[in-house]
């Protein structure tokens, strides 16, 4: 808490490794599909990668992913090969499942779900979720949910 400024916030951490697609909200653009399998993993894009608006090449381009960029999957389009990409609760688009990799160090034990809320008097309340998982260098790394 902040006195001077009456800002308070919270940091939870909780062992789930993610949380379902069920409360998942929809950027401006984005169609939801027909059907979804969980994932709750973070991938890393092995290329560049068009993000479009509903699973296909035929879905409006929405943004790239640059080779290398690191994303959360919370879920992969039943029946296809797309996976649906979310920041902060929020899908943003889909990308093809052939230009994502799993990242390796993703086990139940090794990650954290981490919520951070801030409340600042007059602007109201924030909060994001990242997911923290340990490598086996030691190192924490965190991608935002």
């Amino acid at each position: 808490e902040n006195p001077e400024t009456g800002a308070s916030g919270t940091v939870d951490v909780s062992n789930s490794t993610g949380g379902g697609i069920g409360d998942l909200r929809f950027a401006n653009g984005v169609e939801p599909a027909s059907g979804y399998a969980k994932v709750g993993a973070t991938y890393t894009a092995t290329a560049a990668a068009n993000i479009r608006s509903r699973p296909g090449t035929d879905g409006a381009v929405l943004g790239r992913l640059a080779t290398g960029q690191r994303v959360w999957v919370p879920a992969s389009v039943a029946g296809k090969p797309w996976f649906l990409l979310s920041d902060n609760g929020e899908g943003q688009g889909y990308v093809s499942n052939a230009l994502l990799k799993k990242e390796a160090i993703q086990t139940a034990s090794s990650c954290r779900m981490v919520t951070q809320s801030v409340e600042t008097p007059g602007s109201g309340s924030a909060s994001e979720t990242y997911q923290a998982c340990k490598g086996k260098d030691g190192n924490w790394t965190m991608t935002r949910v």
